[in-house]
């Protein structure tokens, strides 16, 4: 299943036709769709489904008084990528979700509603990348897997979470269970809400209790070995497989191992300007025998890898139908991308202030003088301090506190834009590096090694030779890369850096904002507008605030 919909009476409420109708139509007009691929409609639980087809169902209401509803790929035994397998375990183990939900490796999330006690369930993957967000409102829970949806429902009724929001524009996520509404929640990684008489959230899955471990000659066989695993539970039949190929080594090291099981792959890589990423690729998918289509794509036609990807195969195929595209999301974590020495040696003293460290280090500082009423900063250290509040205690390596929060929150959400719109541009997306088994063992290198990529490349080393025969782009500070190649094009963090002079349009694209009638009072229209000065003149690259503007819009304007 692709995206699921409902609502569930809490307590002894009832559900008629006509807010099951309304909860319906809504759905549909948010999501731009004609009908849903099922529905099951009762007094105390109503549920609408939209499936795209890459998956076996994913949708159940013929067990024992039961309906069940899953996106995404639990992968709740080994050996198995067939989701109505999954299906079939969730509605057995109906009265242990929790031990059922402990054992899957894959990233989901769902719903079960057991109608012989009119119990209610929903749940998500272990780090919480498939979303899944509820709203409590006038005895009845609405859930769905698709933000916007709740978002249009109860537009007028919804407050804004400024805390949530500034968050969400300084770091790229709102922290915890929060979203820009305070009525909207998403759920939590390995968290289970039950809904009945009341409501219980409950945590199935501890992350803590992986201890940091002393790195013997074997690990990272070991972790070689867990990865090729991970490719092979996900992996299709078929003969040929689809994939994102960038110029770094996450993807190289998923389309290696997809060639490893006798895949014939067809990749794609898309930047607005030939660079490094786009020549790298090239070298690798023809050292390595891969069909890529590097494609160069107009800065103001780039609207989401996703959709990109899917017109890519549309073109391929001659239909637009639901895909199954292999991706390198989720290695970061290994890689240590956000990691340095100050930042994990301060959390032994001061974990405030290790948090500031890694707040100034990774230039996801408060922009002070951005914001004005609701949202006026009062507190130039608030984003810190409620990092610091929502830390998990990890006794054992107590700086394994940040590498769980830039999973559970970071990682797991760069890809909400993807399943957001997942409806439209219909790709499924294969992520072995959200494994949970690879992740479990990732969990026991210590912090010091996992920064600057260096337990990634010892972890590297294992990979086919061909791998690492041509260049691949390396983080500044990290572990260079060894091959010797001398490239003309900058690699993606120069062209990010990139200013220009006299661009009209970026200029009157940050001032954009000030024509908003719902937003412009949230932001400084005196900073606005020297920002955009400076960045006419060429003296600032300030189209980051073309993005904060965006992200405004979207989120506030139904």
């Amino acid at each position: 299943m692709t995206i699921f919909v409902g609502m569930t009476a809490i307590d002894e409420n009832t559900i008629s036709a006509s807010n099951a109708e309304c909860l319906k139509n809504s759905s549909l007009s948010s999501l731009n769709l004609q009908s849903f691929s099922e529905e099951v409609v009762t007094s105390h639980f109503v549920i609408y489904q939209y499936d795209v087809g890459v998956f076996t169902r994913q949708f159940d209401n013929n067990s024992d008084d039961v309906t069940s509803a899953i996106a995404g790929q639990p992968i709740f035994s080994d050996g198995t990528i067939d989701t109505q397998a999954d299906i079939s375990l969730l509605n057995k183990h109906k009265n242990e979700l929790p031990e059922l939900l402990a054992k899957a490796r894959g990233t989901f999330s769902g719903v079960l509603h057991n109608g012989e006690n009119n119990k209610t369930f929903l749940f998500t993957d272990k780090i919480g990348v498939r979303p899944i967000f509820y709203i409590s409102h006038s005895g009845y829970m609405y859930f769905s897997s698709n933000f916007s949806v709740l978002k249009n429902l109860f537009f007028d009724e919804l407050k804004l979470c400024a805390d949530g929001l500034k968050e969400y524009l300084t770091l790229g996520y709102s922290l915890d269970d929060k979203t820009a509404f305070n009525e909207i929640k998403r759920l939590k990684g390995s968290h289970l809400l039950e809904i009945g008489k009341d409501v219980k959230t409950s945590e199935y899955w501890d992350w803590s209790t992986i201890h940091t471990e002393v790195i013997d000659d074997g690990f990272y066989q070991d972790l070689y070995n867990i990865f090729q695993e991970s490719v092979k539970l996900r992996t299709f039949e078929h003969d040929t497989a689809y994939s994102f190929l960038s110029g770094g080594l996450d993807s190289r090291a998923v389309t290696s191992s997809l060639i490893a099981q006798g895949k014939k792959l067809i990749s794609f890589n898309f930047q607005t300007a030939y660079c490094q990423d786009t020549e790298y690729s090239k070298l690798y998918a023809e050292k390595a025998g891969i069909n890529l289509k590097a494609v160069i794509v107009p800065q103001d036609d780039f609207h989401g890898w996703s959709r990109l990807i899917a017109k890519s195969i549309n073109q391929v195929e001659g239909e637009h139908k639901g895909q199954y595209v292999w991706s390198g999301d989720g290695g970061a974590p290994i890689g240590g991308v956000y990691l340095n020495t100050k930042t994990i040696e301060a959390f032994a003293d001061d974990e405030l202030m290790a948090i500031n460290i890694f707040l100034s280090s990774n230039n996801k500082t408060l922009l002070l003088n951005y914001f004005a009423g609701k949202l006026t900063v009062s507190n130039p250290n608030e984003i810190a301090i409620r990092m610091y509040s929502t830390l998990k205690s990890f006794p054992n390596e107590n700086s394994k506190a940040l590498f769980y929060s830039l999973l559970v929150n970071g990682q797991a959400r760069n890809l909400q834009t993807h399943f957001e719109t997942i409806h439209l541009h219909k790709i499924e997306m294969a992520l072995p590096f959200f494994d949970s088994h690879f992740m479990c063992q990732v969990f026991k290198i210590p912090m010091h090694e996992l920064a600057y990529h260096n337990a990634y490349a010892k972890w590297f080393e294992y990979f086919p030779a061909f791998t690492r025969k041509t260049p691949w782009q390396s983080y500044p500070g990290h572990v260079p890369c060894p091959v010797k190649y001398k490239s003309e094009f900058v690699n993606q963090w120069q062209m990010n850096k990139k200013k220009s002079i006299f661009n009209l349009q970026e200029t009157l694209d940050i001032l954009r904002i000030l024509k908003s009638p719902n937003i412009r009072h949230m932001v400084s229209k005196k900073h606005i507008c020297i920002k955009a000065f400076f960045h006419f003149l060429g003296l600032q690259n300030n189209t980051y605030i073309i993005d904060f503007n965006r992200k405004l819009k979207d989120l506030l304007e139904s």
